[in-house]
């Protein structure tokens, strides 16, 4: 038991002196205290030594994924010969075994923690795969959406009991691929036509935005192990649905109607507002930094995200709204690469970048792909594609580079 309280005090203190180190850094700039001040500070709270961990946590999640994979093709080769209940019993053992050596690992365990979250992670995805079982040794005649959402309020309380980021981002993606299979039956409370876009994409923006605030929230709490991930998905979620928005221009019934969006479309932007709107009040009381600074950028990116939906079609094919999606999600990259730089987040540079390199390329291939004939367009496309490559990596490393020597004791 000493061995494992010692572990779990580590790790208490290791996230602390890692958000402690990125915080300060903004204390600095805002005249909160001085460098001198600061310097003091983190030698008395030195980040731990252990860099390894993150490469030890990479390798057991890909073992446990091999691992359920393996498991399941097993059963499945010799899926007609074992019994129904055999196969739920076998099931449940597995779950069992899973969720118990993950406990174990992780709240009692002494350096395997990692391998603990990969357990409790092969833990959730087990309970997915019985959730599908039982549906279908019984006939169950459930929609799709509503075992995803058995299996995302049956699975959500592992990470927060367990303070375990893999089994957090399962329970993320979980939520989120039950609100998109929602959204897609027709008889749903926020149902949504399949054949239009840019509602499901509006409404996955306002979901980002509220992961990407949440994150921004959970880092003053005793949950903020979870703050950076949070983020990180909240703002790829956010990206992403602006860079599907810059394609509204080639759907189909854009030019011959208006967006038809019905009573629940709107009731779930709705939700989707209602939800970004909650978690920007909880970043404002813990990260009021960051909220002024994101904010204006934010709400430029609306416009393109309510005009798709409230104006629809405006006789141009949809080139204003696709147009105004690209410069919104550019604007926004830049912001987040600044912000992150004057907050401590290296991963908020990396994903800006990331952003604006596969926005730049896309456009171009989008824009420009149907004006040069043959090998003409593929040598300019390659010349123009790695020069930029190249400089946005050496604009990358040169800025982490900057940012870790800032926040350097």
């Amino acid at each position: 038991m000493g061995t494992a309280g010692d572990a779990a005090k580590e790790e208490i203190m290791k996230t602390f002196a890692e958000t402690l180190e990125r915080a300060s850094a903004g204390w600095v700039k805002d005249g909160v205290i001085d460098e001198a001040q600061r310097s003091a500070i983190l030698e008395r709270h030195p980040v731990p030594a252990g860099g390894g961990s993150r490469f030890v946590g990479i390798i057991a999640t890909v073992g446990a994924l091999l691992f359920t994979v393996g498991v399941s093709l097993i059963i499945k080769a010799n899926w007609e010969a074992i019994g129904d209940w055999t196969k739920i019993g076998g099931l449940v053992a597995l779950l069992v075994a899973a969720y118990g050596a993950g406990w174990k690992l992780k709240m009692e365990g002494g350096q395997l923690v990692k391998t603990g979250d990969a357990c409790l992670m092969i833990g959730q995805i087990l309970f997915l795969c019985g959730i599908a079982l039982v549906s279908q040794i019984f006939h169950l005649n459930s929609r799709p959406a509503a075992g995803v959402l058995a299996w995302w309020l049956g699975t959500m309380a592992v990470p927060w009991m367990t303070r375990a980021k893999g089994a957090q981002f399962v329970s993320i993606v979980a939520g989120l691929l039950w609100f998109g299979m929602e959204m897609g039956t027709a008889d749903s409370w926020i149902g949504i036509s399949r054949h239009e876009a840019a509602p499901f994409l509006s409404v996955y923006f306002l979901l980002g935005v509220a992961l990407w605030l949440a994150g921004i929230a959970l880092r003053a709490t005793r949950w903020s192990d979870f703050g950076g991930m949070h983020e990180k998905c909240g703002l790829l979620v956010t990206g992403a649905a602006l860079y599907g928005l810059g394609f509204v221009r080639h759907e189909s019934d854009w030019q011959r109607k208006l967006m038809t969006v019905d009573a629940s479309s709107f009731f779930a932007l709705a939700v989707g507002a209602a939800l970004a709107a909650g978690a920007g009040v909880a970043a404002w009381r813990h990260g009021r930094a960051e909220v002024k600074a994101l904010a204006p950028w934010l709400a430029l990116a609306l416009v393109p995200v309510i005009g798709v939906v409230a104006v629809g079609s405006i006789g141009d094919g949809g080139w204003l709204w696709s147009a105004l999606a690209w410069l919104t999600l550019f604007v926004l990259s830049v912001a987040v690469v600044r912000i992150g730089l004057e907050t401590g987040r290296e991963g908020w540079v990396n994903l800006g970048i990331a952003l604006i390199a596969v926005n730049i390329v896309t456009r171009y291939f989008d824009l420009f792909g149907t004006m040069l004939e043959g090998g003409v367009f593929f040598v300019v496309t390659g010349v123009l594609v790695t020069a930029l490559g190249i400089y946005l990596e050496k604009k990358r490393r040169a800025l982490v580079a900057r940012l870790r020597k800032e926040t350097a004791p």
